[in-house]
C-alpha cells in the first residue's frame, strides 16, 4: 500500500546522501539556473518544516502561516520545473536570478522612497534617476526596461503560474491531472492570506472558532502538505538531472529504491 510518507523518507534519503554530487551536478548541467533555483527551493521549504514540524493545538496561527509561504514555494518550484522540462532550455531559471532579482529591488526601492517622501517632501520619487544613480552601469536604462523587467519578472507572480500550467502546457502534458487541480488549490492558498496579513478572518478561525476547526488534525494535515511540498521539489531535481545523458547512469542509480518502491505501491 501506497504512504506518501514513505516515499517523503526515501528520497529525502536520496538527497542527503547525495547533496554533495547534486550541487556539482547542478553547476555543470545544462539547466544550471533553474536546477540552481529547484534546489534551493527545496532547501527553504526544508527550512519551512523544520518550523512547522513542532507546533501544536495552541500554535494553529502560525502553522496556517507557514503553511501559506511552503504553498507559494512548492508552486514557484513546480512552475519553474515545468517550464523548463517543457521548453527544454534554462530561460526560466535565467529570469528567476535576473530579471526578478532585479524587479524586487526595484519594487522595494520605490516603495523607500515613498516612505521616505512622506518623512521629508523634498526627496525625489523619481524611480529611473534613483536607479540609474544606484547602479552606473545602467545610466541609460529607460522606463520601457523598466516595465520589461517586471513584465518578464510577473511571471512568478501565482495567477500567472495558474495561467500558464492550466492553459500554456501541452493537453498531453503527463501531469495534465496535477495542473486541474491548482484552482482549486489556491482557493484554499488565498484562504490562508488573512494569516499572512493579520485579518480579521485569520482571528476568528484561530481565537473564536468561527468557523470551528479541528486544530489538531489541521496541523498534521498542514505538516503532511510540507512534507509533500519538499518530496515534490526534490524529485523535480533529480528527475531533471536524471534527463541529462550524461547525468543518466548515476541518477537512475541512487533512484532506484524510490522507483521501486513507487512500482511496488502500484502493483
Amino acid at each position: 500500500m501506497y504512504d506518501p510518507l514513505k516515499e517523503y523518507e526515501i528520497t529525502k534519503t536520496i538527497f542527503l546522501d547525495n547533496s554533495e554530487r547534486i550541487i556539482h551536478d547542478i553547476d555543470n548541467s545544462k539547466y544550471k539556473n533553474s536546477n540552481k533555483a529547484l534546489f534551493y527551493l527545496n532547501k527553504k521549504i526544508d527550512d519551512l518544516l523544520t518550523a512547522i514540524e513542532p507546533l501544536q493545538k495552541h500554535n494553529y496561527y502560525s502553522s496556517q502561516v507557514i503553511l501559506r509561504v511552503i504553498f507559494e514555494h512548492y508552486l514557484l518550484g513546480h512552475y519553474i520545473w515545468t517550464k523548463t522540462r517543457i521548453e527544454k532550455n534554462d530561460d526560466c531559471g535565467k529570469e528567476y536570478y535576473v530579471d526578478y532579482f532585479v524587479s524586487e529591488y526595484l519594487k522595494r526601492l520605490s516603495y523607500d522612497l515613498k516612505i521616505d517622501s512622506i518623512v521629508d517632501k523634498t526627496i525625489s520619487t523619481d524611480l529611473l534617476n534613483q536607479f540609474q544613480s544606484k547602479f552606473p552601469q545602467h545610466k541609460d536604462a529607460t522606463q520601457e526596461d523598466i516595465d520589461r523587467i517586471h513584465k518578464t519578472a510577473n511571471q512568478f507572480d501565482i495567477r500567472h503560474i495558474l495561467d500558464y500550467t492550466l492553459n500554456k502546457t501541452p493537453k498531453n502534458d503527463f501531469f495534465e491531472h496535477v495542473h486541474k487541480t491548482f484552482h482549486h488549490f489556491l482557493r484554499d492558498y488565498n484562504k490562508l492570506s488573512s494569516f499572512i496579513h493579520g485579518g480579521p478572518s485569520a482571528e476568528n478561525e484561530t481565537y473564536h472558532e468561527l468557523p470551528k476547526v479541528d486544530k489538531d488534525i489541521q496541523i498534521i494535515q498542514n505538516i503532511g502538505w510540507a512534507k509533500t511540498g519538499s518530496r515534490l521539489v526534490k524529485f523535480y531535481v533529480l528527475s531533471s538531472l536524471l534527463e541529462q545523458e550524461d547525468l543518466k547512469p548515476f541518477y537512475k542509480t541512487i533512484m532506484e529504491p524510490l522507483l521501486s518502491y513507487l512500482n511496488q505501491s502500484e502493483g
